[in-house]
């Protein structure tokens, strides 16, 4: 039986393309020169693309920016209210340090230097965590 004309060019075309293919793959680990050319290629590319959708981009980015510009407008309410809960937080939190500091220089309670809990001044043991000051 005679073989068709294709399968007899395929035993020379395939393992040509095979070698090819390995000397190609062998080349762009070991040669510098051989990666900076498809690297070359590749950026070259890649500059071309985002030249051609440079106006896409920018249409994007004006996208972008709108859908953050109706976010915040829809928000703005929520938002403020989390900044004036924060703010008064933060003023209360003021308020209870400035307390305690000034009860803690006036000489009527200490802190105790392991758990940090205020005791009497007095005190030769503290109340929460039991160790000697």
């Amino acid at each position: 039986m005679d073989m068709p004309i294709i399968f007899k060019v395929l035993q020379f075309v395939v393992p040509i393309m095979f070698v090819c293919i390995l000397i190609f793959t062998f080349l762009m680990v070991f040669s510098p020169k051989v990666k900076s050319k498809m690297m070359g290629k590749s950026l070259k590319t890649l500059k071309t693309m985002m030249e051609d959708n440079t106006e896409v981009f920018q249409e994007l980015n004006k996208m972008n920016i709108n859908l953050q510009k109706n976010v915040l407008e829809e928000n703005e309410e929520m938002l403020k209210d989390i900044n004036r809960r924060s703010a008064n937080v933060s003023k209360d939190g003021v308020e209870i340090t400035a307390r305690a500091l000034k009860k803690g220089l006036s000489g009527e309670t200490i802190y105790c230097k392991h758990c940090g809990n205020s005791i009497d001044a007095d005190s030769r043991f503290c109340k929460t965590c039991g160790k000697e000051q």
